[in-house]
């Protein structure tokens, strides 16, 4: 995670992400595209968070629109995230409200 910009294939779970470019701001992080063979586009998986340092990460994973499933988004009230390093889900959560404290409207933990 070096400049603004990653290049490169990961897996999440059982799904892989190919040909992942993820472009980011110097802030915080940015958004996470992977090339769909299917399609033969680029999709939005999520946003990506950092802390300053790059040491901590979280991914807020889109789900399609209930109103329109053409459009993805993340909603704070249901939403899927991945965070790291964790080793349970207690400090997963402590590092999602620290790095989504701007974004969420309420702590998750509750």
């Amino acid at each position: 995670f070096r400049g603004d910009r990653f290049e490169e294939s990961i897996k999440i779970g059982e799904k892989e992400l190919q040909k992942l470019d993820m472009r980011f701001s110097k802030e915080d992080g940015g958004i996470l595209l992977y090339y769909d063979k299917a399609s033969g586009d680029y999709i939005s998986y999520g946003q990506i968070y950092f802390s300053p340092t790059r040491e901590k990460l979280t991914i807020s994973v889109f789900k399609p629109s209930e109103q329109d499933n053409s459009k993805k988004a993340w909603s704070s009230e249901d939403g899927l995230i991945i965070s790291a390093p964790a080793n349970n889900r207690t400090e997963a959560i402590e590092i999602s409200n620290e790095l989504l404290k701007d974004v969420m409207y309420q702590d998750i933990s509750k």
